[in-house]
């Protein structure tokens, strides 16, 4: 397990080490408002790029990996796939170009036209596919790649506030470069084609993915969604300064996904053995609650001398909205233990994924609100509230 934990924290690093790298250089540069824009259209793209997905990956990931041995069979599981996103692609695209035109009287046209770039792409991304054959290693070595190409493409390109387009250009391209060799290996291997396909096989693909496209949709309003929603009350300036916290909070959040992920299995076999509850806490859950804690802590006595040598003294509306953020590893931690642990490992997915649903309907409410009444830290106490209703409710309905 410690060999397992050392390795995914390896995984984490490279993950989390480029945009903390990137940061600082990008305000510096081109100045918090335009930070925050370029933040905004990222988050834009992740959401529209969730759309697109509705949750096709994972159902095509889990029909293929048992049909990995037929071309034939996983031929017809690409063409629906792609397919089926290609006809979500085409009205989200037509909303987004319309409304940045008439919303925005075009100031924001070569912004949707990026943002609509990005989502033809995700269409055609076949990360699902390597996943089904295991051939994941090539697309971790790419996406490795496209990082660190991403960092020197940044520091040689981008030089003022009038390179905004470029930044965001080169953003995009490091999130497509993987895509781009997915195809490629795809392509190169002849793993699969074009083949014909029925309207029945993509209405049976979507209603298997609904459920799943639903789960994530409600878990996306209070984490994707906040950014956008900020932008939209707030403007750019609050998006700059939100982010930068809340990128510092991920990078420190993150080092608890090794634990977990290491010790998930042994902890699910604990519970199907009959285990009872205080002994999954006193066995995994008190070394994931002792991480999160030490996390918060940190975060919360730390945070402002760091976000003061980081990107210097005058962000002090970062400062206080990390120490609201710092509260978030410890509640997540012990959320993890009673919901996708406990409550998951003891056939309650259905209990588990309602109080989803519920906190993230309740979080759209009361978020504009929060936002609206307190522009600095209005969108991070509702991001901590629900974050903490959903711990609360898992530990009900344990």
């Amino acid at each position: 397990m410690k060999k397992n934990i050392f390795f995914l924290f390896l995984v984490q690093f490279s993950n989390y080490i480029i945009p903390l790298i990137s940061m600082p250089y990008i305000i510096k540069v081109m100045g918090i408002s335009n930070f925050g824009i370029v933040a905004l259209s990222l988050s834009i793209i992740q959401y529209i790029n969730l759309i697109i997905d509705f949750g096709y990956s994972f159902v095509s990931v889990r029909r293929a990996s048992v049909s990995r041995e037929s071309k034939s069979e996983l031929s017809k599981i690409f063409s629906i796939t792609v397919v089926s996103k290609l006809i979500i692609f085409f009205p989200v695209s037509f909303i987004i170009l319309i409304f940045a035109e008439c919303a925005y009287d075009g100031e924001y046209s070569r912004i949707a036209a990026l943002i609509v770039l990005s989502g033809f792409f995700s269409v055609f991304d076949l990360a699902w596919l390597l996943q089904a054959i295991e051939k994941m290693v090539y697309l971790a070595i790419a996406n490795v790649v496209s990082r660190f190409m991403y960092l020197g493409l940044l520091f040689i390109f981008v030089h003022d506030s009038s390179d905004l387009i470029i930044t965001l250009l080169i953003s995009i391209f490091g999130t497509i470069l993987p895509i781009l060799f997915s195809i490629y290996y795809v392509l190169k291997t002849k793993l699969v084609v074009f083949c014909k396909i029925n309207l029945s096989e993509i209405k049976i693909v979507f209603s298997e993915s609904l459920d799943i496209f639903l789960s994530n949709i409600s878990i996306s309003f209070y984490t994707t969604f906040n950014t956008i929603l900020l932008g939209a009350i707030s403007g750019p300036v609050s998006v700059g300064y939100f982010a930068a916290a809340d990128k510092i909070r991920t990078a420190a959040q993150g080092l608890i996904n090794p634990f977990q992920q290491a010790m998930f299995p042994r902890a699910n076999k604990l519970i199907q053995t009959g285990a009872s509850l205080s002994t999954l806490i006193n066995t995994y859950g008190k070394i994931i609650f002792l991480v999160g804690a030490t996390l918060s802590l940190g975060l919360l006595f730390l945070g402002g001398t760091f976000v003061d040598l980081y990107f210097g003294k005058n962000f002090s509306t970062t400062v206080d909205i990390l120490k609201v953020l710092s509260l978030l590893p410890f509640i997540i931690s012990v959320a993890i233990v009673f919901g996708p642990w406990w409550m998951a490992g003891r056939a309650k997915s259905k209990q588990f994924r309602t109080i989803y649903l519920q906190q993230s309907i309740c979080h759209l409410i009361y978020a504009p609100v929060l936002i609206y009444l307190f522009p600095n830290v209005g969108v991070a106490i509702s991001i901590v509230l629900t974050e903490l209703l959903v711990a609360i409710r898992f530990i009900l309905h344990r």
